[in-house]
């Protein structure tokens, strides 16, 4: 993307603020693994096999084991080019309502719990429109292209199907061959109001919903390795474009 010219020199030197601290903590892995496995006293290397074949009997370590060495457990939380937008208790307890679908508690309450900027984005399956054939969300990722993901939360409104397709027009106009926009409704079929005419998937189990906290109307945008870039709860124009504009030229 930098060298194409469509993206700010910044983005090549967050390479080592993501990526460094995860090289450094597997050296100490291999490092101390090496120690372990290269006991030479008898009555330690007994422990040690005693306590290791304890350990991956359980599940727990075995998933966790599996989640690591396929490197799903990594973040980039304190990446400096992953943000995020949402109010805190109190805001979303005594504030006036800045959107036609505020959220409520319980919908502020699964979006602080679910992925934040920097995690790898969940997989789910959906259904695209105008295709019979369910598709996994990570299959939408194409290199070199970002993914936006509008979710329409639980409240089906007029006036919020006319705020997320206003989000996808801005995007799709300025960062057509950059961001693919998907408007993502808990449905099983198209609403009758709504008049976006890009990509739609339909979340008729709401297992998309409930992986990413959208409980209420939120986005998210998905890079291209799969993690989450930026996410906003409610969605909003104003500061998604302003996060786009510190990455792309």
């Amino acid at each position: 993307l930098v060298t194409s010219g469509v993206a700010r020199p910044s983005l090549l030197d967050s390479y080592h603020a993501e990526r460094h601290p995860i090289a450094s903590e597997t050296l100490i892995g291999t490092d101390l693994a090496t120690k372990v496995i290269t006991l030479r006293n008898p009555l330690a290397q007994t422990l040690r096999n005693q306590i290791a074949m304890f350990l991956l009997s359980l599940d727990v370590v075995q998933h966790r084991l599996s989640q690591s060495v396929a490197g799903i457990v990594r973040n980039y939380r304190n990446s400096p080019i992953v943000g995020e937008y949402h109010q805190g208790f109190l805001g979303v307890v005594t504030g006036v309502p800045a959107t036609a679908e505020p959220p409520g508690f319980s919908d502020w309450r699964e979006f602080v719990a679910a992925p934040a900027a920097g995690d790898r984005a969940p997989d789910g399956t959906v259904s695209v429109r105008g295709s019979d054939a369910p598709v996994r969300l990570l299959e939408l990722l194409r290199p070199g292209r970002h993914v936006l993901l509008l979710f329409d939360g639980r409240a089906a409104t007029p006036a919020g199907y006319r705020k997320l397709e206003e989000i996808g027009h801005l995007v799709r106009d300025r960062y057509r061959d950059l961001i693919e926009v998907h408007l993502v409704v808990p449905n099983a079929a198209p609403p009758a109001v709504l008049h976006w005419d890009g990509s739609l998937l339909l979340d008729a189990e709401g297992e998309l919903h409930q992986q990413y906290g959208a409980g209420s109307e939120c986005l998210y945008l998905i890079r291209p390795d799969g993690y989450v870039g930026y996410r906003s709860q409610p969605a909003e124009a104003a500061k998604l474009l302003a996060y786009l504009e510190s990455i792309f030229v």
